[in-house]
């Protein structure tokens, strides 16, 4: 077997799914993946005498995860693929990652609300009557996220964005900030396997792929209007670490588990298992 080594975030994990899912790759390549985020660098000697590198492109302060580093150092005989980071935030204005994945974001609105000590139905009706298209400007942030987007220099970046532009409002592409989804995903392993040498590769190999099937980022029914999402509604469910909740359903947990100063991963969990319990009885 020849060796593939992957420097990714969390989009190389549907990535390597959908090599292994194409039987010419899985028939010649054993990937091996290592987590840029968690800052796992490719041993020397692996990374000297691989057969196919593909990685994400990481500025010299990432060191030896660095585009410059990996380039560097790589078997000079292999093929090698920048794959795309594709982020854009424009569908959750009001959220922040933190970084912990424990307790992955923040809801900045809902956060100001509580701290004028409001309470949970005072801070659901405000939320449920908000439209937030009066309050950011959406189209200048998905119009900065492109603009990002466009200067990242991974392979076949305007196609990407091109792709992105003409099919946000007509299908769901994202589940998070940087989440990807479905055809989305599936246009990044096509192009990986063209750039690779193949021919022929199918446009879905896996349909309806994610990067995490536990948590989708619930999306605010103002926000889905504006960007004319005809696949979401304000009755419409999201994973949430094991519950279907609606955006509403997520904004009071999310309270429920700040006032209690309780990770939010680990509240939606435990929430999720309190069901299951209650169901069996």
């Amino acid at each position: 077997m020849l060796s593939c080594l992957v420097s990714a975030n969390c989009q190389g994990v549907p990535l390597i799914r959908q090599l292994l899912a194409f039987q010419p790759f899985a028939k010649s390549y054993s990937p091996e993946f290592f987590v840029n985020f968690k800052k796992e660098s490719i041993p020397l000697e692996k990374l000297a005498s691989c057969n196919l590198l593909i990685y994400q492109k990481l500025n010299a302060h990432w060191g030896e995860l660095s585009e410059d580093y990996l380039l560097s150092h790589v078997n000079p005989k292999a093929k090698v693929v920048c794959m795309p980071n594709i982020y854009n935030p424009a569908l959750w204005p009001i959220s922040k990652g933190t970084g912990d994945l424990s307790d992955p974001y923040n809801e900045t609105y809902v956060d100001e609300l509580m701290r004028r000590s409001l309470s949970k139905e005072e801070i659901l009706y405000l939320i449920k009557k908000v439209d937030f298209a009066k309050h950011y400007d959406l189209q200048s942030m998905f119009a900065e996220a492109m603009k990002v987007e466009r200067n990242k220099g991974y392979v076949r970046c305007a196609e990407f964005c091109d792709f992105i532009e003409e099919n946000f409002s007509k299908t769901k592409l994202f589940t998070t900030f940087n989440h990807p989804y479905g055809i989305l995903l599936n246009k990044v392993a096509q192009t990986v396997l063209e750039e690779i040498g193949y021919r022929g590769v199918p446009d879905r190999l896996i349909p309806d792929l994610t990067c995490d099937d536990e948590y989708y980022m619930p999306i605010h029914p103002s926000v889905a209007k504006f960007f004319h999402l005809s696949f979401i509604d304000e009755n419409t469910k999201y994973p949430v670490y094991g519950n279907m909740l609606t955006y509403y359903e997520y904004v009071a947990g999310y309270i429920f588990a700040r006032e209690n100063q309780f990770p939010l991963a680990h509240y939606f969990r435990c929430l999720s298992e309190r069901k299951k319990q209650i169901s069996v009885r």
